[in-house]
């Protein structure tokens, strides 16, 4: 999920059987939140991972296709969109879904 802020659709696609849910926001403060709501909604900790991903920084962005078992089968977001951010969005969406010719193969 990106920009997960309390995580609620990627807990949702967790509790729904997504094995495995990567959630990401730039906010560090919010992930003693996402951590209890595992807690609280019995979701293995093991099934969810947390990372600092910032828009602005391509240090912080996740390769996938590095390692093929880290490939996204699905991208999710939900009110992340605010004025100016459109473009970051779509430059962090890019980079996180695998390209034609990947997807091809």
């Amino acid at each position: 999920e990106l920009g997960c802020g309390t995580g609620v659709v990627g807990l949702t696609c967790a509790k729904l059987g997504a094995r495995h849910v990567t959630l990401s926001d730039s906010e560090s403060a919010l992930w003693p939140i996402i951590r209890q709501s595992l807690d609280d909604n019995r979701i293995p900790a093991d099934d969810c991972r947390i990372h600092q991903l910032d828009w602005r920084d391509t240090t912080t962005f996740l390769n996938p296709v590095d390692n093929e078992t880290d490939a996204y089968d699905l991208v999710v977001a939900a009110d992340v969109l605010y004025a100016g951010m459109q473009g970051l969005f779509a430059r962090v969406l890019a980079s996180h879904l695998p390209s034609v010719e990947e997807m091809l193969s």
